[in-house]
């Protein structure tokens, strides 16, 4: 008799320690909660989709004393029931939303609702129904404690596809378009002109807001949300043949750095006006290198962080290639990778600077520089950079109803940048500004009044990194802000 005993204990012992071998993460909540165990048998789910029927299912009863930390995720008053399947391991939660769509339901997906979800739930499976009958499905891996697969109405996402164009997208956006700042951990633009400078200022840094699919256009949409105003840019992105490519909202391809590249590419290596080969409206341009060959800049590599500058000969097409990493300032030969310099380098230009070497770079820049490679009427906006660490910029004198004729202060180059502290301005005072066929407007009457200001003004431009030969010209041309003026002459002291 005591044998009987105590085979029943040991087999009463084993089947309480089976009840749930899965055991993990408790859904039922806190001691004591109340559940309703229903007739019905539950439906677990099978790896195919398909649902077996061989267990009770539990209700639980009252949710709003539920305490589980998955229920965080949903919004106050949404479960309208939860069932507890397969041994109280796979929750179905009804919610008491309408529908979720295709598109909400890959982008939860990829902002990491879905599996900060099964984290909260100890990487168990779990199931929502929407009100229309809408049914998503959740699947975890407990041993790698990662999401292993969603399933809409049946339809399996393509999880690790989404994941991987989501990954490219913002590796592409954030080697090409954007730079993190290290301090502030916001984003800026990069500019290759600029070399990627960070601008100053805390106004042009930007957050990551969001990178959403959206199923009928079958594109990503990027916002970017400005730091300071929270005002939101977009751009939109798809992949093509490996590449990720950019789009503003009006559908237009973003190629700014792209154009930046293909304008440094000709500055260096072409030392043509290419503004004016580009619309041909100066008959007295070379347009000897654009007439044999066309100049394209067709992608960017994230991996190695160049763009690809391709040269066509026109005449037959042939193709030669060139790479450029913008963040170095630097040419590659297609095939060797050596790097490649421009004409700049030559002993035909012993005036040439380059800006890495900032003492040589601030000794050619001393002299006159104007905003035009040559002279007309009078002269037009121009620099006059002196030795001792002065300047004096003079506005155009071509037009005459400028009140500010000149600023004059200090400058001095830092981080590739020309920094100016302008410390008195020369303006006209009184008069009466008329037209003027020559001038379209002048000042008759008016008294220049030097004035020193109590506080200079800080200004930072950015510089080009050579000083380079115009050969159209044979001057030095200095490209500082965006903007190219060329030395007339190597005295400041004229002109004045």
């Amino acid at each position: 008799m005591n044998k009987s005993l105590a085979a029943i204990v040991v087999c009463i012992l084993i089947l309480v320690g089976c009840r749930d071998q899965r055991a993990g993460t408790d859904l039922s909540g806190s001691t004591g909660f109340q559940v309703n165990e229903q007739s019905a048998t539950s439906m677990t789910t099978e790896p195919n989709g398909t649902r077996r029927n061989d267990k009770p299912a539990v209700t639980l009863v009252d949710l709003n004393a539920w305490e589980h930390p998955i229920k965080s995720f949903f919004q106050p008053q949404e479960l309208e029931k939860v069932e507890l399947l397969d041994n109280e391991t796979y929750p179905l939660f009804y919610s008491s939303l309408d529908t979720l769509s295709e598109e909400e339901a890959i982008n939860r997906y990829l902002n990491g609702t879905y599996e900060n979800m099964l984290k909260a739930n100890g990487f168990w499976d779990f199931e929502i129904v929407y009100h229309d009958g809408t049914d998503l499905k959740i699947a975890g891996d407990r041993e790698k404690r990662e999401l292993a697969a969603v399933r809409w109405n049946s339809h399996l996402i393509d999880i690790e596809a989404y994941r991987n164009n989501y990954e490219m997208i913002l590796r592409t956006l954030t080697a090409r378009i954007l730079t993190q700042d290290g301090s502030t951990r916001g984003y800026f633009f990069r500019s290759p002109l600029d070399h990627n400078g960070r601008p100053l200022g805390d106004d042009n840094l930007y957050t990551i807001s969001g990178i959403e699919y959206h199923v009928q256009s079958k594109q990503y949409k990027v916002t970017l949300l400005r730091k300071s105003d929270t005002r939101a840019i977009y751009y939109w992105a798809k992949i093509r043949d490996g590449n990720v490519m950019f789009y503003y909202e009006n559908e237009k391809e973003y190629t700014q750095d792209f154009d930046e590249v293909a304008r440094l590419y000709a500055l260096r290596f072409v030392s043509l006006d290419l503004d004016a080969v580009e619309n041909r409206q100066d008959e007295h341009s070379s347009v000897s290198f654009y007439d044999r060959y066309s100049l394209f800049v067709d992608d960017f590599d994230v991996t190695t962080n160049r763009y690809t500058i391709r040269i066509m000969r026109n005449s037959d097409t042939v193709n030669t290639y060139y790479y450029y990493d913008a963040d170095l300032d630097k040419y590659y030969e297609d095939g060797s990778g050596e790097e490649i310099h421009g004409w700049e380098y030559s002993a035909e230009c012993n005036a040439c600077r380059d800006l890495s070497d900032t003492a040589s770079f601030k000794n050619g820049m001393i002299g006159i520089w104007q905003a035009s490679p040559s002279m007309a009427s009078g002269w037009s906006d121009r620099y006059h950079f002196f030795e001792d660490g002065s300047y004096i910029f003079y506005y155009n004198e071509m037009y005459g109803g400028n009140r500010t004729t000149d600023e004059s202060g200090d400058w001095e180059i830092k981080d590739n940048k020309l920094i100016l502290n302008m410390t008195a301005h020369t303006v006209i005072e009184g008069g009466t500004v008329v037209e003027d066929e020559i001038t379209g407007r002048r000042i008759d009457g008016g008294q220049k009044r030097n004035i020193r200001l109590k506080k200079p003004e800080r200004k930072t431009l950015p510089l080009f990194k050579q000083l380079v030969l115009d050969l159209d010209n044979q001057r030095l041309r200095l490209e500082l802000n965006g903007v190219r003026y060329w030395k007339f002459s190597n005295d400041p002291a004229q002109g004045e």
